[in-house]
């Protein structure tokens, strides 16, 4: 039930003090590894020095993988994703320059709006100009009315920093 940014905070904060105690030590070691890797990508600045130190750490977490958590879940998308972290933040920068966590929020709400599994591209357009249309009409409404209310708190499309869309 969590949203990305919500894995990546506990992933950063939380997880090395939570699991200190809890893990075995190689497995705990491990963990190490991922969140190395991650402060090293989310940096501000990085160096291709430390692109490679990156890239050797998630190589290693990789490879000993299956070996801690079963073959089963190691699926090919593990590799590939760190992968892609990596060739991403040479190319474009550093991960937190690049990521769309701010927009999780606005995504779950366009999802939301779409039912169907035929023009989806359709419907949404169709409901949008909805949304757009009857947030317009606000105007015209009193402010006092439940209507109005509903229109501008439910129907705005926002990210998850509050920033109207």
């Amino acid at each position: 039930m969590w949203r990305a940014h919500e894995y990546l905070s506990f992933l950063m904060f939380y997880s090395l003090p939570i699991f200190n105690d809890i893990m075995d030590r190689q497995q705990f070691v491990h963990l190490v590894k991922l969140c190395s890797f991650m402060e090293k990508i989310l940096s501000r600045e990085i160096k291709l020095s430390d692109l490679d130190n990156a890239q050797k750490l998630i190589v290693q977490f990789v490879e000993e993988y299956s070996g801690f958590y079963g073959i089963r879940n190691m699926l090919s998308g593990v590799h590939e994703l760190f992968d892609a972290l990596v060739d991403c933040t040479k190319y474009f920068g550093p991960f937190n320059f690049i990521n769309c966590l701010p927009f999780e929020e606005l995504n779950r709400k366009v999802v939301g709006l779409i039912h169907g599994r035929n023009f989806m591209g359709e419907e949404f357009i169709k409901i949008f100009n909805l949304i757009q249309g009857l947030s317009s009409k606000c105007s015209s409404i009193s402010t006092y009315s439940r209507f109005y209310h509903f229109i501008k708190n439910e129907m705005k499309f926002k990210t998850s920093n509050k920033k109207m869309v």
